[in-house]
């Protein structure tokens, strides 16, 4: 059976009176004139003082913001409202709140506008922290491209169209990589930290200095006419080629004394904001542009040699195309070479009429399959394949159609051999097969296969046996009492011409001769 409202409603309002009780629940009941009414146990701990008027119990910065809350709970209409404000606390820093506000003065239990608070002190300095390390370079400490981007889109807003303006230096090393590949990346890092903290002391106060990474640092100036930013880069110029001491090394590397000393130059390009190229632009796109200018001035640094400054004039824009055309026609006559050289080793290799391998691949690879056999005992096995009657073939139907036999059965030869093995043209009508890793007997299914795929080709021949074009295959396994790589090919040149005695049309192995 259902308990009546009445008690339901009670054992509620007893609830919700210990809650209030508890010390670590913070509400406050405040009026329309922002007069606190009523405050918790909770409440009186987090706060310096629990009456009077709202916004004096908190730091005068948010009284404004709090205020503004109590408005916005009214203008709501019985929906939640949040703000975040700080509170003093004595011996100590302010205590971050989080205040959520309801106006309930048409409930008659509660008849003002409650703000429930939460501490979340630790909240954000945690956030604080985590920010600042997503916006700092962890190796010099200054900070990184996202703290730049934001930085510099302020600053781009904030420039007008007369009169000092927002200017970026883009700040490269000259041949960082040669001191890393000498020194060691350990003093490159040293490299990067010195030059960061020279480039910050010859800023002061003027301006901020970032690295985006690599050995590129940027400066931001907020406000500067073009002469200063030009002087000011010339002056980090000087203040970086100072020298600055290498650290000592084994005496095993190229040794160097604990008084030597490295000296290292930078390129800088400037860039200053443009007001008409900003008009109808988004700040964001007018901050990528400047910096896309100060690129372009630092590496006409570099291109006129150098460990100096240079301005970006619109000129310069017309040198980067240049600069970048020159560029992609270096690139396309590199590649030029690249396919030459790549045409002229294939052509130096390949059988131009069937696409094999040709003699002096075959003498190459032959010389190394016959070394690794006599260092190491592994076997290996060669097939030589010749055309039978080919001269008649050719005198019978001329020489382009014999082109056209010896490319077909040269792919023949090429589809029958295994994975791993490779087929050459030694010249006219012969070709020849090394098979790595194989002996006698693979070798000789391997020949069958070869002249069984010649004879299905069906290639009409008048004075061959049978009337298409068959082959001979002399087929042999090489053997460590072959004194020399030449005694193995003479000895297969050996069984081809027995085969040919024999009538052709064959596969002949050592214990196969006639």
């Amino acid at each position: 059976m259902a308990r009546p409202w009445r008690d339901r409603n009670r054992d509620i309002s007893r609830l919700t009176t210990a809650l209030l009780r508890l010390t670590d629940l913070a509400v406050l009941v405040v009026d329309r004139d922002l007069e606190v009414q009523w405050a918790s146990e909770g409440a009186k701990h987090l706060l310096p003082a629990t009456a009077g008027l709202l916004p004096s119990l908190v730091d005068p910065e948010y009284a404004p913001i709090v205020a503004s809350l109590i408005d916005r709970a009214v203008r709501a209409g019985g929906q939640a409202v949040q703000a975040v404000c700080a509170v003093p606390v004595e011996g100590t820093g302010p205590r971050r709140l989080e205040l959520v506000a309801r106006d309930l003065r048409q409930d008659p239990d509660v008849a003002g506008i409650t703000v429930t608070m939460l501490d979340v002190t630790g909240w954000v300095e945690r956030e604080t922290s985590y920010r600042a390390h997503l916006h700092l370079d962890p190796l010099t400490g200054l900070g990184n491209r996202a703290s730049l981007l934001e930085d510099l889109v302020r600053a781009v807003s904030a420039s007008e169209a007369t009169g000092p303006r927002a200017a970026v230096l883009m700040v490269d090393i000259d041949s960082f990589k040669h001191v890393n590949d000498r020194y060691g990346h350990e003093f490159g890092d040293r490299l990067l930290r010195a030059v960061g903290a020279r480039l910050t002391e010859v800023v002061g106060g003027r301006g901020s200095v970032y690295r985006l990474g690599g050995d590129e640092f940027v400066v931001l100036l907020d406000k500067a006419s073009e002469d200063e930013a030009v002087a000011l880069a010339e002056a980090a110029v000087r203040a970086v080629a100072l020298p600055i001491a290498l650290p000592e090394r084994p005496p095993e590397l190229s040794p160097t004394g604990p008084d030597e000393e490295q000296r290292v130059s930078v390129s800088i390009g400037v860039a200053m904001f443009d007001a008409a190229r900003g008009t109808g632009v988004a700040p964001g796109q007018a901050a990528n542009a400047m910096l896309r200018d100060a690129d372009t001035a630092m590496y006409r640094c570099k291109a006129a040699g150098r460990s100096r400054a240079e301005l970006f004039r619109p000129e310069l824009r017309d040198w980067a195309l240049m600069r970048k055309a020159d560029a992609e026609t270096l690139a396309n006559q590199v590649q030029q070479l690249k396919d030459e050289n790549r045409a002229l080793a294939e052509a130096a290799t390949t059988d131009p009429r069937t696409g094999l391998a040709n003699t002096a691949m075959f003498d190459a690879d032959h010389e190394q399959m016959y070394a690794r056999l006599a260092r190491s005992g592994e076997p290996y096995s060669v097939l030589l394949v010749d055309i039978d009657h080919f001269h008649d073939y050719n005198t019978a139907y001329g020489y382009l159609r014999g082109n056209d036999a010896l490319a077909r059965v040269a792919a023949a030869l090429a589809s029958a051999v295994r994975q791993g093995d490779r087929a050459y043209r030694y010249g006219g009508e012969e070709f020849t097969a090394l098979l790595p890793g194989t002996h006698l007997e693979g070798a000789r299914a391997v020949a069958e296969r070869v002249r069984l795929d010649v004879e299905a080709l069906g290639l009409e021949h008048p004075t061959n046996p049978g009337g298409n074009v068959t082959v001979t295959i002399g087929v042999l396994e090489a053997l460590q009492r072959h004194a020399k790589v030449t005694e193995v090919f003479e000895s297969v040149n050996a069984l081809l011409l027995k085969g040919k005695d024999a009538g052709r049309n064959r596969v002949i192995a050592p214990e196969e001769e006639p």
